[in-house]
């Protein structure tokens, strides 16, 4: 039987449980609180994970987290939803992982839209999208071990439709924003890091 390139391996890995890798934005994300002599806010979608709060913590960061997925799919099952009730221009970093992933593609914009009027002007959106087909799969929550490591692990409880997203609809879809960086790795996670424009 012939081997699998290492890619597809990582993306059979990624599948069926954790798999770990870089998150090679993060440094950059991490310099804003150098820049600013107020302690800078920081918006977290995913689930409340005490490795993440303390990392972005240490950097001098003011950590809110939403755990975004959970919360969409507790309010479509009850009819409403008061979702990322912030002020505009709360925040100067959003983590946004691979949350759009799980978004039908109107519901995605609404939500890119809502994180652009949040972010005060030069703040920064980190997601990452997967590269895999559509279907249904196992939400992902992912659990930062250092800065050079990131763990993506299943979420217990939350299965969901994944929607596979061309590289050109990324880019459309974060449009009002300045592309900063993107890669794509091995694992077959695609990461970028978008920009708003202005001052802070």
């Amino acid at each position: 039987m012939a081997r699998l390139p290492d890619h597809a391996a990582a993306r059979d890995e990624l599948r069926s449980g954790v798999t770990r890798g870089p998150l090679n934005t993060l440094g950059l994300l991490a310099e804003a609180p150098a820049r600013r002599a107020e302690r800078p806010a920081l918006l977290d979608l995913g689930p409340p994970l005490d490795e993440n709060i303390a990392f972005f913590g240490e950097l001098g960061f003011k950590v809110y987290v939403e755990d975004f997925l959970r919360e969409y799919i507790d309010a479509a099952r009850h009819g409403s939803a008061d979702l990322l009730a912030y002020a505009p221009g709360t925040f100067s970093a959003v983590l946004c992982w691979d949350v759009l992933d799980y978004l039908p593609a109107h519901e995605a914009r609404g939500l890119v839209e809502r994180l652009f009027t949040l972010l005060r002007g030069g703040g920064v959106v980190l997601a990452l999208f997967q590269d895999r087909s559509g279907g249904h799969g196992p939400v992902l929550r992912h659990r930062i071990r250092g800065p050079d490591r990131v763990d993506h692990e299943p979420a217990p409880g939350l299965r969901s439709a994944i929607h596979r997203w061309a590289n050109r609809e990324i880019l459309s879809l974060f449009d009002w924003f300045e592309t900063v960086k993107s890669y794509y790795h091995k694992n077959g996670l695609r990461e970028y890091l978008f920009r708003k424009a202005g001052p802070g």
